[in-house]
């Protein structure tokens, strides 16, 4: 019996590391996205401290 929950225990841990890991790595995909969105030179996006001066 402690042999099962010892199993389910670890099997749990590995699944919470997997999803902090996808969490993390999208989080890093997206924030890469946006940069280089925003560095960008050719961009349409206006920025609003640039348009009110």
């Amino acid at each position: 019996m402690s042999d099962q929950s010892n199993q389910r225990a670890s099997g749990a841990f590995v699944f919470n590391n997997i999803v902090r890991f996808l969490f993390a790595a999208s989080l890093l995909i997206v924030m890469s996205a946006i940069y280089q969105h925003d560095s960008d030179g050719g961009s349409h996006y206006i920025h609003p401290r640039r348009a009110m001066q």
